[in-house]
């Protein structure tokens, strides 16, 4: 079996918009006002970087989510399907 690889993606985001702030927790939305709102947005900057099963678990707990999203436990380790 290939050794499986896991990456992190930081993408920047620069969104201009009149009169207040906007909601930059709901990533839909924020394409949405670039794209069909009221709002102008590009990509300012991003950056890929290869982690290691144990990163990747490591940023999937550091994100609220849970390793076993990519299949692995804590530590890295493949879990068994």
């Amino acid at each position: 079996m290939a050794e499986r690889k896991f990456y992190e993606t930081m993408i920047v985001v620069k969104v201009l918009s009149e009169d207040e702030p906007i909601d930059s927790s709901d990533l839909a939305n924020v394409a949405y006002q670039i794209t069909e709102g009221d709002c102008s947005g590009v990509v300012a900057s991003s950056k890929s970087e290869q982690l290691t099963a144990k990163e990747a678990a490591e940023a999937l707990i550091a994100q609220g989510s849970d390793p076993e999203f990519f299949r692995l436990d804590s530590e890295g380790n493949e879990i068994e399907s």
